[in-house]
């Protein structure tokens, strides 16, 4: 018995559907393992600093089929992507949220940019009361809604604050020309620019906490289990940093 030409082409077309058919069924297999899949993140800084960054390699390496994506925006639209299913989870400066769950990660010193001969560069630390001396630009665009209100509940309302509608990058370029100082995240202060130092700054209370946030109602197995990861992550390091204080 010999296959006809019609035959031969059916069968070709046969082999591939079911090869088709083999992939599908490996890529569902692998995606509600989340081991395959897309993780939409947002974030809402210019620069992710060491532990972000370790935390994110350490993820890649235990999900390599995963496609990263990554979104940066405010707060706001970052919350706002989580509810529209935009967005699958986000680090954000942590806030009450009724609808969406939060890990605490850690929290962030507040850091005084400044240009590099100003009077303040030459110490190693600073007060708020210095601070509020000076002319203090902030992000209008794209800045945390909480750190805006944070910068504004540290300085009082005494102090000159001009707000900018512009990103990161351009305020600490204006702080260069000598338009005014901005207060930073510390991990801007990975941010080098010509002309621009990083003064810390001596208050207890100048620091903003890092979350990461997610709507539990997100049935999305890759989602669960970056958030399982990153609970798993924060909870080692945080016993190692522990044990290393004894």
């Amino acid at each position: 018995m010999k296959t006809t030409v019609a035959g031969r082409s059916v069968l070709r077309l046969a082999h591939r559907a079911i090869s088709d058919i083999e992939a599908i069924r490996h890529l569902a297999a692998r995606s509600s393992l989340a081991l395959a899949g897309e993780l939409r993140l947002a974030i809402q800084t210019a620069s992710l600093g060491p532990r972000l960054r370790a935390a994110f390699a350490a993820w890649r390496s235990s999900h390599p089929e995963v496609d990263l994506d990554l979104f940066e925006v405010d707060d706001r639209e970052a919350l706002a992507g989580m509810r529209e299913r935009r967005i699958g989870v986000a680090i954000i400066h942590a806030q009450p949220t009724a609808d969406m769950e939060q890990l605490a990660l850690w929290d962030e010193r507040i850091l005084l940019a400044i240009w590099e001969d100003h009077h303040l560069a030459r110490q190693s630390s600073v007060s708020l009361t210095q601070v509020r001396a000076e002319t203090v630009l902030t992000c209008g665009g794209g800045e945390s809604a909480t750190l805006q209100a944070l910068q504004a509940s540290l300085l009082g309302p005494g102090t000159e604050m001009r707000v900018q509608h512009a990103g990161l990058l351009d305020v600490l370029n204006l702080v260069a020309i000598r338009e005014g100082v901005a207060l930073m995240c510390e991990n801007h202060r990975e941010i080098v620019l010509p002309n621009i130092r990083y003064v810390e700054i001596a208050e207890a209370d100048a620091q903003v906490g890092l979350v990461l946030a997610w709507r539990p109602a997100l049935e999305d197995p890759v989602v669960g289990s970056f958030v399982a990861f990153m609970r798993d992550w924060v909870r080692r390091r945080s016993l190692g940093a522990s044990a290393a204080s004894y």
